[in-house]
């Protein structure tokens, strides 16, 4: 009787985003381009995303971003 040792590893698809120069600033209108966005997609089969779903993508992590960044502040003065 022999006994096989199964050995399953797991790789995970990374996307990256880098903010855009003025990006804090609201009274500008932000340019998507492609170098604010790195992809290792595992599954060679998949679909790319549009540009237009990469810019969504990205104003939605912002958007997220600024929440918690209010939440934070508004938390730090409770406390003090």
């Amino acid at each position: 009787m022999q006994i096989t040792e199964l050995v399953t590893r797991f790789y995970g698809s990374t996307r990256d985003f880098i903010k855009p120069p003025n990006w804090w600033d609201e009274t500008q209108v932000l340019q998507w381009s492609p170098e604010l966005h790195s992809n290792f997609e595992l599954d060679q089969f998949a679909k790319p995303k549009t540009e237009l779903q990469l810019y969504q993508q990205l104003m939605s992590l912002m958007d997220t971003e600024a929440q918690l960044r209010n939440s934070c502040r508004l938390i730090e003065k409770e406390v003090s």
